[in-house]
């Protein structure tokens, strides 16, 4: 089964590939502990040093061993290797360290901690465990963070491409849109796809299809999970605004939910600066529900519409305006654009010279 909507939409453009890197961070060791010298004459300085590095603190040991399976951790399948590899830049830091502090026999030196260490590292168990469970504790870590990574990613893509899919046809079929809202409803705590560049472009879209088809349940249901985002996306809350603004006046037995749902979207439209965008459904809503105070509201509203710039007013009169006919509404009018259509009608009816020619102390129109 497919579903029928009345416009055709842009296709989206394909926002450029988000290219992941991974860097592993390496941290300094600290110096290695040795026996303090004191200055030599230069008679002594003729004799062969022999230099004694002893690894006697064992929380020293543990820093290095931490550190040099940090470096080892991103290439486990070749542990050996880099482990070696990754100990002999500590090496080179420690001699770096040493050589600061005026020891000269450097190549001695960085031969006796390199054995030294390699022995410990081969021969100490504690230290073997650790490396180990460093090693894969990082790794499944390390992974894990990565296979999520792509597995969002990769649902961000086939939701761009379903969107893409949708806006391009006049039908699709019930089981794209039900995958479409699935994969919405899951992006719902993920901010990493929620702030992809292009996701409020191709939320926007679907919403525009959505609406074309009368899929007024699914947009429900993305407004639960997602509405939030209009706040800061004026496409979406343009659409919005009038999906509920036509919903408020076009169904027979409006619910306390929608109305709920267009009181929301018209104050994100005043905070994003697309007043004039909500204020005609708001107006014309006023006039027909009527309630205790509406007059009052209905004036206000107008005042504010007094304010708009010109491009603002001419979108703010144009709304009004065409709407009191059903064919400003939809091409094949129906019982739904026709009640809406009444309702701008009776607005416009009583308070149409304030829209075309606004002027304070105008017409008051209409009663309480």
């Amino acid at each position: 089964m497919t579903i029928a909507r009345t416009d055709h939409r842009a296709s989206l453009a394909m926002p450029g590939i988000i290219i992941i890197t991974f860097t592993l961070a390496a941290h300094a060791s600290e110096p290695l502990d040795s026996a303090s010298r004191k200055s030599e004459s230069t008679s002594e300085r003729s004799q062969k040093e022999e230099l004694i590095v002893r690894l006697r603190d064992a929380e020293l040991l543990d820093i290095i061993a931490s550190d040099a399976a940090q470096m080892a951790d991103s290439w486990a399948r070749e542990r050996e290797t880099r482990l070696w590899a990754a100990m002999g830049l500590i090496v080179t830091l420690v001699v770096t360290t040493f050589g600061f502090i005026g020891i000269r026999s450097l190549p001695d030196l960085r031969k006796k901690v390199f054995s030294d260490l390699r022995q410990e590292l081969r021969t100490d168990p504690a230290i073997v465990t650790l490396i180990q469970d460093e090693v894969r504790q990082r790794f499944v870590k390390d992974v894990e963070a990565r296979l999520n990574r792509l597995s969002k990613e990769s649902a961000f893509y086939q939701f761009w491409n379903q969107a893409n899919e949708i806006s391009q046809s006049d039908r699709f079929p019930r089981s794209l849109r039900d995958s479409v809202v699935e994969s919405l409803a899951g992006f719902r705590d993920s901010d990493e796809i929620l702030e992809t560049r292009g996701f409020a472009h191709a939320l926007e879209k679907t919403l525009d299809s959505f609406v074309a088809a009368g899929l007024d349940g699914d947009i429900d249901a993305i407004d639960d999970t997602l509405g939030h985002l209009a706040e800061r996306a004026p496409g979406i809350t343009h659409t919005m605004v009038a999906h509920y603004g036509r919903r408020v006046l076009g169904e027979v037995s409006v619910s306390s939910d929608v109305v709920v749902r267009f009181r929301k979207y018209c104050n994100y439209a005043k905070r994003n600066d697309r007043w004039e965008i909500a204020l005609p459904f708001l107006l014309v809503y006023e006039h027909a529900a009527r309630q205790e105070g509406f007059k009052t509201r209905i004036e206000g509203y107008l005042q504010d519409a007094e304010d708009f710039d010109a491009k603002e007013r001419e979108v703010f009169v144009k709304r009004l305006t065409s709407y009191v006919e059903p064919t400003g509404i939809t091409e094949t009018p129906n019982a739904f654009a026709k009640r809406i259509a009444e309702k701008f009608r009776s607005f416009m009816s009583d308070y149409g010279d304030r829209v075309v020619a606004p002027a304070s102390g105008g017409s008051d129109g209409g009663s309480n």
